[in-house]
């Protein structure tokens, strides 16, 4: 409650979800003098997720419940939480890609032109939420760009439900411009000639039924056959969808996509800095501690050039 209004939507809605699903369960009728630092100790052990962000929140209320005069001292200080390993990135090996760049054509015919957001995503490294925030007007198809200005998310409302969201990307290299190849202005050319079709078809039935129209309205690129922007929950869901039929297994999900074009990107020999830019990284530290892994194979094919080269 305290923490709310210096909160985004979207980091008070996950902390909220992480209180209600891993928290409540174990402390939420506890009072905050019964907590002790071995209770904390036993949960920590047993939790093998979210651990961070549960410990983030543990602190935030102890110290606030200082502050309030119900507690004298933080015990948190004396729990040592176990530190995570770090999982290894899923991205699709190149003929994996194949396979699921196939498989969504299938899906793009079958069901919905909105399943193409994967295959922007695969090709710009876009964030979900910055490709789903996608309006006319962050297309300049003269110039060749596209234009990074905002990104939609859901989250959790306390309670039950899912909020919807807007925000301007948090840093200044979040907000950014991305070359375009032909191959995604074809591909942002379609999908906006499919959004058009279901506007003029739907825009009278969405009014009808007393339907927001506010999205539709704005130029949202991707929107549903209900007017709504694309919510990421069912688009996660029909990417594993993509991902059983094009049976890759383990499958890779939203974040993999963007992994996967930043890795080709690598594997490719290019510039790391340009990478930085588009993934709109504040620092192209991030770039190399992210993409280490593509690196070495990349390392022994410049090592096979530059002996080449001076072997002439």
């Amino acid at each position: 409650v305290y923490n709310q209004p210096m909160l985004r939507v979207s980091t008070y809605g996950n902390r909220w979800k992480v209180y209600r699903n891993h928290i409540n369960p174990d402390f939420g009728k506890v009072k905050f003098k019964d907590v002790r630092p071995e209770h904390l100790q036993k949960f920590f052990n047993e939790k093998a997720v979210n651990r961070d962000n549960i410990k983030l929140i543990f602190n935030g209320a102890f110290e606030k419940a200082i502050d309030l005069g119900y507690i004298q001292t933080n015990p948190m200080k004396k729990t040592e939480v176990p530190k995570k390993e770090r999982a290894e990135k899923r991205i699709l090996t190149v003929e994996e890609q194949k396979r699921a760049e196939r498989q969504i054509h299938e899906e793009m015919e079958k069901l919905t032109h909105n399943y193409s957001i994967f295959l922007l995503i695969l090709y710009t490294g876009l964030r979900y939420g910055e490709a789903a925030g996608l309006q006319d007007g962050d297309i300049d198809f003269e110039k060749h760009e596209l234009y990074v200005r905002r990104t939609i998310g859901q989250t959790a409302k306390p309670g039950k439900g899912i909020l919807f969201y807007v925000h301007q990307p948090k840093t200044r290299a979040g907000k950014r411009i991305i070359p375009l190849s032909g191959k995604v202005e074809e591909l942002l050319k379609a999908q906006l000639e499919y959004r058009d079709m279901l506007v003029d078809i739907m825009s009278d039935v969405w009014a009808s039924n007393g339907n927001d129209l506010s999205v539709a309205k704005a130029g949202y690129v991707f929107i549903t056959s209900m007017g709504n922007v694309v919510s990421q929950s069912n688009a996660r869901r029909q990417l594993g969808r993509v991902m059983k039929a094009a049976k890759i297994d383990p499958p890779v999900f939203m974040h993999g996509l963007r992994h996967t074009f930043a890795t080709r990107w690598v594997e490719a020999g290019l510039d790391i800095r340009s990478l930085a830019e588009i993934l709109g990284h504040t620092d192209v530290k991030i770039t190399l501690n992210t993409y280490t892994h593509a690196l070495p194979e990349q390392q022994r094919k410049n090592i096979d050039i530059l002996t080449d080269l001076l072997s002439k």
